[in-house]
């Protein structure tokens, strides 16, 4: 979390005009005592007031008045922030901290890192493994003041720079009127430590993490810094991607297993080997046989690091495409970790190379994979480079289960997609599906994402899949660091995001994403206008009685009395013809969002049984659109009949379908 809400050096008048000038209901900001050296004050913004809360300090920990202690400012804050409850005005009113009120950073020089943890910063230094780096941040426990860190000799010194609210400086000597005049001077005039060790700041630590505010920002110097030399820290996107491959190098991670005699034709490629500690384990195999357990994949499991506490907890199988001697495994691999979704991201040949081979069995047919059977029940082509497929897998005598497999083609044999639109596509439809699947079982299921190698756009997708996981939780307000995200996931599989091109790829999707929920606060500003309220989009008996009802999608022409309500069409939206605006995903909505495919009635094929015959608690007429199985409220008695269609091939799709905008 951002701590722009931190404002060193406001006396108590300059507060009260910012939150009732700039601010509104729930503003707040947090600033240093004038009256009580050491000590904070929060204030908060209810009306036309202004509440100033004491935060005491006792050099350790913070508190509100004898409440609840904290180890930092940070803590205390999102404590507040995330309980709205909690904190109260003396009438017993809640005071929610809702709205931040930021303060201008010291500098925009990448070598300063804002709010980072003393721990944090000792690991970047170190990990940059050269003498002389070095980084500023925010102290944590001093708020108002900074810590330079220095890699001396390997070993991490600091030094605190002091802020007197005009002028810096190191604890006696030189002043300045900047933190850049700071250290642009002892980046001249080298410093000594008590014990004597020169202190040379050589190599300056750029900065990662930003703010989502700053991302258009950051992506515009990125690409204009791509020319200039990189050992003044200004070398853009191939410099970051250049940490991120001397990271790798340093890592004592081993692959042993992978490059046993036995496993070597199990590999696509020989150079591109699992991780041992973190490879899929197959359990169901004759253990006699040397090799029979390998298969080259990976788990990442986010859930230990404590890197990761601000991503969702998600596991992702990583693992390359098929050969024809471990298609078997393949299957044995997505029963024993129960994945319900693939993601496949290659062609089957590209420039006439194999990349992947067919391992699943055409449509309407059944195939046998050592134990395992996989039917085909349908596929369907979305948009113009992806096409779904829905199997069902049996295992022995178990329960069957159904899979998806989300196959994109939409990635050039060279480079990365043109249009970031079309990942993020993939990306929105996956995370719905997995959604609804999860939704239903309360049970979390790892996502299988595989391309040729298994590295390169791989990597791309689930790095990307958690950065925008992270702003959907977070809001607007969240940071992200896609060089510390990339360096985590690598630490799970090898070469995750491959090339430069990927890692830049990256940060424009992210930039894409960005705009488009931009827009769509807009869109909805532009809703309300009009006088229009919707709620969490969920099935009634009664025709919607929105303004424009003509407007209003239907979901399913079996059920036509049952419509999305409190959604519209919008058919003036300047990106598309006739967009579907409705709120953000939840548990109540994901299932009617997914149904909706405007006026395409599919009819079965000979070979797939009627939605009355594979799960009896669908509509029974055989016109139906993909996706109508919204009514199966829990599993089958014979059979794990997860949501989703029963997706027969379909007509190709009209010239403009619609957008989401969620």
């Amino acid at each position: 979390m951002s701590r722009r809400w931190f404002h060193s050096h406001l006396n108590g008048m300059d507060t009260q005009r910012i939150l009732l000038d700039e601010g509104v209901e729930g503003s707040f900001l947090v600033r240093k005592s004038y009256s009580r050296k050491g000590q904070f004050v929060l204030s908060v913004r209810h009306g036309n007031k202004v509440n100033h809360i004491k935060i005491h300090n006792d050099g350790e920990l913070f508190d509100l008045n004898g409440g609840e202690k904290f180890t930092t400012l940070t803590n205390l804050v999102e404590h507040y922030m995330t309980h709205p409850r909690v904190l109260k005005e003396q009438g017993g009113i809640p005071l929610p901290l809702l709205i931040p009120i930021g303060s201008p950073e010291p500098t925009n020089e990448r070598w300063f890192h804002g709010q980072m943890s003393r721990k944090e910063a000792e690991y970047l230094i170190l990990e940059k493994g050269r003498p002389g780096s070095y980084l500023v941040r925010e102290s944590q426990s001093d708020p108002g003041n900074y810590v330079l860190t220095v890699n001396v000799d390997d070993k991490v010194a600091e030094i605190k720079i002091r802020f007197n609210g005009e002028k810096y400086d190191i604890g006696g000597g030189e002043e300045f009127l900047s933190l850049n005049d700071l250290m642009k001077y002892y980046s001249f005039n080298p410093m000594v430590d008590h014990n004597g060790s020169v202190m040379h700041l050589m190599n300056p630590v750029n900065v990662t993490r930003i703010s989502i505010a700053g991302i258009v920002d950051r992506v515009f110097k990125l690409k204009h810094q791509k020319y200039q030399h990189y050992s003044f820290g200004t070398g853009g996107f191939w410099e970051e991607f250049d940490v991120l491959q001397q990271w790798e190098t340093k890592r004592d991670s081993t692959k042993d297993i992978g490059f046993l005699d036995e496993n070597k034709s199990k590999n696509r490629y020989r150079n591109i080997l699992p991780y041992d500690h973190s490879r899929i384990i197959l359990k169901c195999c004759d253990k006699s046989i040397p090799g029979a357990d390998y298969i080259n994949a990976n788990m990442i499991k986010l859930e230990p690091f404590a890197l990761a506490d601000n991503y969702e907890t998600r596991n992702y199988i990583v693992t390359q495409g098929c050969l024809q001697n471990t298609v078997d495994d393949f299957w044995k691999m997505i029963w024993q970790e129960d994945s319900r979704i693939i993601v496949m991201i290659t062609k089957l040949f590209e420039k006439s190379k194999e990349k992947c081979i067919k391992y699943w069995p055409d449509l309407g047919q059944k195939n046998e994979y050592s134990k395992i059977t996989v039917v085909n029940l349908g596929e369907y082509a979305h948009q113009q480079d992806m096409v779904v497929r829905m199997f069902e897998m049996t295992y022995s005598n178990y329960r069957h289960r159904r899979i998806f497999q989300y196959h994109y083609m939409g990635w050039p044999d060279h480079g990365v997609p043109s249009d970031a639109g079309s990942l993020l596509d993939l990306q929105f439809v996956v995370n719905a599906r997995q959604f609804s699947i999860e939704a239903r079982s309360d049970v979390s299921h790892p996502l299988t994402v595989h391309c040729s190698a298994g590295i390169g756009r791989t990597g791309t997708f689930v790095v990307l899949d958690l950065l925008i996981g992270l702003i959907n939780r977070k809001g607007l307000d969240c940071e992200l660091d896609i060089q510390r995200t990339t360096h985590l996931v690598r630490s799970f599989r090898p070469g995750l995001v491959q090339s430069e091109a990927q890692y830049q790829f990256i940060y424009t999707a992210i930039n894409h994403y960005v705009q488009s929920i931009c827009s769509r606060i807009s869109a909805e500003k532009k809703i309300e206008m009009f006088g229009r309220e919707y709620l969490n989009i969920k099935y009634t008996d009664e025709l919607a009685t929105v303004v424009g009802e003509e407007n209003v999608p239907t979901l399913n022409p079996c059920t036509a009395q049952r419509v999305l309500k409190n959604a519209i069409t919008c058919n003036t939206y300047p990106t598309t013809d006739s967009p579907l605006v409705s709120p953000t995903l939840d548990k109540s909505n994901v299932v009617e969002l997914l149904g909706y495919d405007p006026g395409k009635p599919i009819t079965p094929t000979p070979a797939i049984p009627t939605t009355a015959d594979s799960c009896p608690n669908s509509p029974t007429s055989n016109v139906f659109e993909l996706h109508s199985y919204e009514n199966i409220t829990s599993p089958l008695p014979s059979s794990e009949c997860d949501i989703g269609p029963p997706p027969i091939e379909a007509p190709p799709p009209p010239p403009q379908s619609p957008i989401i905008i969620l």
